[in-house]
């Protein structure tokens, strides 16, 4: 299991929209994991450093106040 503190600091940067501490934190996930030789799980947590393509993880915002917004297509 992963170490408590990166945890906490991967909750605290999308909490913040840090995305700097989001991208530090998983990657010392990522390397703590393939140290113990979970590497399945390390390069689902990798993929997620490469959000859609880009070099950085953005967050989509979420609004949480207000009426639910219709989406016509």
């Amino acid at each position: 299991m992963a170490r408590a503190d990166l945890l906490l600091d991967i909750v605290r940067a999308g909490a913040r929209g840090d995305q700097l501490l989001f991208r530090k934190s998983l990657e010392a996930l990522v390397a703590e994991e393939r140290a113990k030789q979970h590497h399945v799980l390390a390069d689902r947590l990798a993929s997620h450093l490469q959000h859609n393509g880009s070099s950085g993880y953005a967050p989509t915002p979420v609004r949480r106040n207000g009426p639910p917004t219709k989406v016509f297509r």
